[in-house]
């Protein structure tokens, strides 16, 4: 990167924008950070905006900086919406085919504000964001440890917020109507603002109301409050108290790992800026937990920490460069180097192939799997060791992966509650990306060893449990994230990869390691195909030979089989006849006594005889 920012030397400019749930604002920037041009746009949350409406967002902004004649050379997004890495990558993807830059970060819209904010030495910023929604966050100095309460949005949570305020001001007008006969001041004041003339026009009206309708109506709320209003004071008292409770603990779990700081209440969001009622409500809150609380509203507009860090990106700002420039610059892969992304010499001329030649290929190929999976047979016999240990001692075992890593080991987890009648809890699955990256690639998922730190917490993983990282190249940072976290916990991990050649991890290195040298794939990178076949047999003898090592298997037979179709029944009546000498209807009497449960079946006609 220093290469490029000499060529460019002072004669560029950094472009900052803070996506929100109602507006966007763009802010062009010199290297000195002086605010050049500033503009308003549209919603920029992009939970909300699909592919095409982002792209036409971020258009609109590239379109109205035309008179600006030196071109945009590094951009930061600070979105709303933007919590994972599957968002993030979305919207960089987007900047980057709109703007053409690479100096490119994305962030969400609740650290724009910490990056705006100056503090002093020895402190640490809490952000206080009450707009049409709500949040409290703050993160570690390096970025790597974040910490947030609230933000779950207007139907599950974001308490404290001008949604919250309004939906609570039309509920409690309606139940005062209910149980009084009579409807508040509020409520009067309310439908004037909304040029309605019944409560009942709300039950329409509510129907098709945004968020954003209802959002506006605190405005309502908090000027009758300021006019001694009881019932809007009630209201507005109410979701102080709760938005206070989501920052204090925000500020508790900061304070767990770094207990000599001190809390800096940033207030910010338009609710808190606009209302100097409800700022009052909530600072009172604030100081009655924490007397000598420092709370301030947050002075600069928090796109300019977008800015800032836009700078950052081409060394502007110096004190923010090495917090930014390896996460969310698009860096070249580790996994560069990896086994699994090398050519394969034996399937350099695939594409000219016959079709019959082609599958012979694909055929003699696998051959390589089965040699390559014995030159870790002690490490597996051990893992299976390790592992059934686990579930004799109250233990689970999780998968961790992304991509086709991460579907195999959700399969093979998904596969063991029928076929050995365990808990769904014993075998679990973690995937980069979640539920929607099962049947959908999430491929920018897997950038993020935060993400895989954070699921590994999410998940609840005890030092009693088994952690397997399934990654082909080794290098994966979802993966690394939550064998490091799981280590730090106590549980034993292991790494399974393809790459021979990896690096150690630069801490946290797993408790063991499966390095099978598959080689490369036919498909130069497609690790679905040889890494993936290796994975499912390996993972394979895990799940069943440690079963077998607790009792769930006798001779070769599956006897905690779940009968849940007719299948499967079939085959408990077979199981069942094979361990104990009877008829078919004798065993599906006995079973059907017994809930399909074929030990207790077993148990039942052995003392009926």
């Amino acid at each position: 990167m220093s290469s490029k920012i000499n060529v460019i030397g002072k004669n560029y400019i950094a472009l900052g924008i803070e996506g929100g749930g109602t507006h966007t604002v763009a802010v062009w920037a010199d290297p000195s950070g002086r605010e050049i041009q500033r503009k308003e746009f549209g919603c920029g949350n992009v939970r909300l905006l699909n592919d095409k409406e982002l792209i036409s967002l971020l258009t609109q902004i590239r379109e109205s900086g035309h008179n600006i004649p030196i071109p945009v050379h590094s951009i930061c997004a600070g979105m709303a919406g933007a919590v994972n890495d599957a968002d993030k990558e979305r919207v960089k993807k987007a900047i980057i085919s709109v703007f053409g830059t690479v100096y490119t970060a994305v962030c969400s819209d609740l650290q724009t504000p910490l990056y705006a904010a100056e503090i002093p030495e020895g402190s640490f910023p809490v952000l206080v964001l009450s707009g049409t929604g709500s949040c409290c966050y703050t993160e570690s100095p390096d970025g790597l440890h974040t910490y947030k309460s609230g933000g779950w949005g207007h139907l599950l949570g974001d308490r404290g917020s001008a949604y919250q305020i309004g939906i609570r001001s039309l509920r409690t007008c309606l139940t005062l109507l209910d149980t009084t006969g009579k409807l508040p001041v509020l409520g009067q004041r309310l439908l004037a603002f909304q040029l309605l003339n019944s409560p009942e026009d709300w039950i329409n009206w509510s129907l098709k109301a945004a968020k954003s309708d209802i959002a506006r109506l605190s405005q309502i709320t908090g000027e009758c409050a300021a006019n001694g209003c009881p019932v809007s004071l009630k209201i507005l008292k109410g979701c102080a108290t709760e938005l206070a409770a989501d920052l204090l603990a925000c500020c508790r779990n900061y304070r767990k790992e770094n207990k000599e700081a001190s809390p800096v209440f940033l207030l910010s969001g338009g609710l808190l800026k606009k209302s100097e009622i409800y700022q009052r409500l909530v600072s009172e809150e604030i100081t009655r937990e924490i007397p000598q609380a420092k709370i301030t509203p947050l002075e600069t507009e928090s796109v300019h920490g977008a800015v800032k860090k836009a700078l950052a990106l081409l060394g502007g700002s110096a004190h923010l460069q090495d917090a930014f420039s390896d996460n969310n610059v698009i860096q070249p892969s580790p996994a560069a180097s990896s086994v699994t992304e090398q050519r394969n010499p034996r399937s350099m001329h695939l594409s000219e192939l016959s079709v019959a030649d082609a599958v012979q290929l694909m055929i003699d190929e696998e051959q390589y799997i089965s040699q390559a999976i014995q030159t870790q047979k002690e490490a597996i016999v051990r893992l299976v060791e390790v592992v059934s240990n686990a579930f004799k001692n109250g233990g689970r075992l999780f998968y961790a992966g992304a991509g086709t890593s991460g579907r195999l080991g959700v399969l093979d987890a998904s596969e063991c509650p029928p076929t050995f009648g365990v808990n769904p809890e014993q075998v679990q699955g973690i995937i980069a990306g979640g539920y929607e990256a099962l049947w959908r690639a999430s491929e920018g998922a897997e950038d993020s060893p935060q993400s895989g730190e954070g699921a590994a917490i999410s998940r609840g993983i005890t030092k009693r449990d088994v952690v397997i990282g399934i990654a082909a190249s080794g290098t994966t940072p979802f993966v690394q994230g939550v064998l490091s976290r799981s280590k730090r916990i106590g549980a034993f991990t292991t790494l399974l990869c393809f790459n021979p050649n990896r690096k150690p991890y630069p801490e946290n290195e797993p408790d063991m390691v499966l390095a099978v040298p598959t080689g490369p794939e036919i498909l130069t990178g497609s690790t679905r195909l040889k890494s993936g076949t290796a994975t499912k047999v390996i993972l394979n003898i895990i799940t069943t030979l440690s079963m077998v090592q607790i009792g769930k298997v006798m001779s070769n037979l599956m006897i905690d089989v779940r009968a849940t179709n007719v299948k499967l029944r079939d085959r408990a009546i077979r199981i069942f006849c094979q361990l104990i000498d009877c008829s078919r209807e004798e065993a599906q009497a006995a079973l059907e006594a017994n809930e399909w449960n074929i030990r207790r079946g077993i148990q039942a006609l052995k003392k009926a005889r």
